[in-house]
Parts: C-alpha cells; structure tokens; sequence
C-alpha cells in the first residue's frame, strides 16, 4: 500500500471510530431518555437496564455505521481540502478517484461487517433484548413467542391460540389453531382449527375449520364450520407484537421463511423487502462514502470540520427519508421489493457520479480533464 493510500486510510478510520463512538453513545442516550419511564414505573433493578443496553449496542451499531460512515468520509475530505493536500495529491498526478480509492474501499469493508453484524449478533441480541423488556422488566404475561415460523399466544381463561401466519396489512390470521382446556388445566377440552380468523366489531370470527370437543375418556366428537364466532379477548396489537420481527431474523431465516409461506399460498412482498433490505441496509455505508467525495472533496479551503458535519447531517436526512419512503411503498406493494430496498441506493451513486465526473472529468470542469 502506497504512503498516500496509509495516510489517507488512517485519517478515515481514525474520525469513523471517534464518529460511530459518540453516534452509538447518542442512540444510547436517547434510548435511556424513552424508556426511563418504563424502568422507574416497573422498578427495573440497575444491573438488568445495564444490561438491556448491552443487547442494544449491535443494534446501535447496525443503525448508525451509515452516518458514521458519511461523518467520517466528508470530515476526512474536507480536512484534505482545508489543509491543501488534496491540491498537491493531484498535482503530483493523482486524480480524484485515486485519492478516495483508500475511503471506498475502507466503506465497503464496513459495509460487509455492518451485514455480519446484522445477521449474526443483532437477531439474538434484538431477540433477547425484547424479550427482557417485555417479561423481566414490565412482565407481561399474556403473549408467549413459540419457534420462529409460528405465533403462540396464552389468552385468558386457560387457552392457547397459534398462528401459522399473520397478514398485517389486513389483520386477518391463517392456519389458526386454538386448544381450550378444562378449568383444572388437566386436559384439552376443545380443538378449533381455522383456515382464516378476523376480528370485527370487537369479536373474533373463524371461517373454514374444524370444531374438536373431547370427553373426559379421551374421545372426541369432529364438526365442520365455515364460520364461527369465538369469544376472546384477544387483542390483534398483541398478535402483531408476538410475531417474529424481521430483527430478530437471519437472512436465511428469513429465506426461509418466506419460502413457507409461498407454499403455503401467502403474500410474501412484505418479507421479500425485508429480505433485501437485509443486503441494502448495510450498503447504505458504501453509497454515503461515495456521495461525500463531490461535496468533501474540494480543492478550495472553504470547508471546515462544522461545514462537513452539517452536509453530512443533510444528506443522510435525505438518503433516509427516500429509504424509509420506499421500503414502505415496497411493504405496500406500490414497488417491487427490490426496487424498494435498493433504489434510494442507485438514485444517490447516480447523483454522485454525476457531480463527482462533472466535477473532475469533464473539460469544463475546475482541473480540464482528470487522470485516472
């Protein structure tokens, strides 16, 4: 590795560790701030809050690499540009590309341990960190999670509803299944299958199942129904807060996941987004790399470490709010899933490409026509 290549390379790492550092500490932060309420009302003992935000620090990481990514290459830039280095890198024969070659390459290296990150530690860690808040902390008691492809629910008195999938667009469940027992508890007393179940006027309603009744022997008497009105209180909140967050799942489990329910005749679009984006999230990293070369890289000293963070802090309001707009049109969808998870990426290189070969390549530009 070339000198210039080092130097440039240590001075990006050097401002994204300092950048990712005090991002997380303010997600922390701001997290502590929302729900410090929650752990003062329910008397949650310190050690457990202490170790609530350890769970969270994969999750912090995941959200902000891209910001500290884009903090850290428009600072390293600009500072090249303040200090007239960048005026004698190409001077000396370099161009535009070749100095913020270490930086691209450096993203996407971030970029690929933002993915391990994503499907390795922040599944478990989400997964465990919510279950802590839910039953350690505020000890809920009602909803239970089962294995990863169903959704288990313990109502009250004494039932137990599963759902094989839940369509949250329309609220209605699928291959539902609900086992009452007797009020010892010692044996099942009733068995409803279901194909479909939806609630309507407060009361839930079963279409296209089967209706068991057992004896105290162990017989059973079987009657079909295409619809039946079951009197539970069961609230559907619950249901989609029970279901397994897209989080708390690996890309293969999502896969997957989204093959059964395929098979099963589902709608899928909503998991396929997730699925992608799974891949996108952490590319964001690389994408904000190269957008902060038009805006960092300047051969006048006009920019300044405030000037940096503050365009950073721009482009990323903008990059999210186009991200968030189209992964939700995806969720809905108005686009094809990867459209939506990816698009937002494409628009942004297009746009930096663009100023950044307008910039430095063509005759017009300030240099006539760069080296490569």
């Amino acid at each position: 590795m070339k000198i210039i290549d080092r130097y440039v390379l240590g001075q990006f790492l050097k401002l994204f560790f300092m950048s990712i550092a005090a991002l997380v500490t303010l997600f922390i932060v701001i997290s502590f701030i929302d729900l410090v309420d929650d752990f003062l009302a329910h008397q949650a003992s310190p050690s457990l809050v202490v170790y609530f935000f350890l769970l969270k620090i994969p999750e912090a990481v995941f959200f902000m690499m891209p910001m500290a990514v884009l903090i850290a290459s428009i600072l390293t830039y600009s500072l090249l540009s303040r200090s007239r280095e960048l005026i004698i890198m190409m001077s000396s024969g370099l161009s535009a590309l070749r100095i913020v070659l270490p930086v691209l390459g450096a993203a996407l290296a971030l970029s690929y341990l933002s993915f391990l990150n994503g499907d390795l530690l922040l599944p478990p860690s989400w997964d465990k960190m919510h279950r802590i808040f839910k039953y350690d902390i505020r000890k809920q008691k009602n909803v239970k999670f089962g294995k990863q492809n169903r959704i288990w629910l313990k109502t009250e008195p004494g039932a137990i509803w599963t759902v094989s999938h839940l369509d949250a667009a329309s609220g209605k469940l699928h291959g539902v299944t609900m086992l009452e027992f007797t009020p010892d508890m010692s044996h099942i007393s009733t068995v409803v299958n279901a194909r479909t179940a939806f609630k309507e006027d407060d009361i839930w309603i079963f279409e296209n199942g089967t209706l068991r009744t057992f004896d105290g022997a162990g017989k059973f008497t079987e009657k079909p129904f295409k619809r039946k009105i079951v009197n539970y209180d069961v609230d559907i909140a619950a249901i989609k807060k029970s279901e397994k967050k897209t989080q708390a799942m690996s890309f293969g489990e999502i896969r997957a996941y989204i093959s059964r329910i395929r098979n099963a005749g589902y709608d899928d679009t909503r998991y396929r987004v997730d699925m992608y984006v799974k891949v996108t999230f952490p590319l964001i990293g690389f994408v904000m790399a190269f957008i902060a070369v038009p805006f960092g890289l300047k051969t006048d000293r006009a920019s300044g470490v405030l000037g940096g963070i503050s365009i950073a802090v721009l482009l990323g309001f903008v990059f999210w709010f186009l991200f968030s707009m189209s992964v939700s049109l995806g969720h809905n969808g108005k686009l094809p899933p990867l459209m939506a998870a990816g698009g937002a990426h494409l628009l942004f290189l297009f746009a930096a490409g663009y100023m950044t070969i307008s910039r430095y390549y063509l005759p017009s530009g300030a240099h006539g026509k760069a080296r490569i």
